[in-house]
């Protein structure tokens, strides 16, 4: 019996490191919804197929918006990108992001295959947020809303409940 744990043991310390993300592989972070289905697309048709294709020289992380620390993590990336519109979906590929469904759909197979192909420079992500400057991030973004906005979207969200994290992005 203990050498049956010894070898249970040995091999899931050895699935371990055969499955653990290589420090070379590709960073990619996609944030979206779990409960938008154009992410759940994204997730299932381009990010799943080419994270399978690509093993151990991919690594794709998930991220839903839903949850505070992917949100802030979002709020960070976008400010080190530069980016000045959010999307319901965002996709960061080394020194460059897709942003919106179709673009991600139509352009992310081809950005994610040519930077493993021929890797630049990866711009290193943002791992750990800063609280003040998330809470000054969020506070310039609910700035730019005008009353007009904020009613609209309250009727929009009135009609369909899941437009209102579509159109806060």
């Amino acid at each position: 019996m203990k050498l049956y744990a010894f070898y249970a043991i040995a091999a899931f310390i050895c699935a371990g490191v055969a499955l653990g993300a290589d420090d070379s592989a590709l960073v990619v972070r996609f944030f979206g919804s779990e409960t938008c289905g154009e992410c759940l697309t994204i997730r299932n048709k381009l990010l799943k197929p080419l994270s399978e294709k690509y093993r151990g020289k991919l690594d794709v992380r998930i991220h839903d918006v839903k949850k505070e620390k992917d949100f802030q993590l979002l709020m960070d990336m976008e400010n080190e990108y530069g980016v000045l519109e959010s999307s319901a979906e965002e996709l960061y590929v080394a020194d460059t992001f897709l942003m919106g469904y179709k673009d991600i759909m139509s352009q992310g197979k081809n950005l994610i295959e040519s930077r493993i192909k021929s890797p630049k420079k990866i711009k290193k992500h943002v791992t750990a947020a800063d609280t003040s400057i998330f809470t000054e991030t969020l506070q310039k973004k609910f700035r730019q809303f005008s009353i007009f906005s904020i009613i609209l979207a309250g009727l929009a969200d009135g009609v369909n409940p899941c437009a209102i994290a579509t159109m806060i992005f």
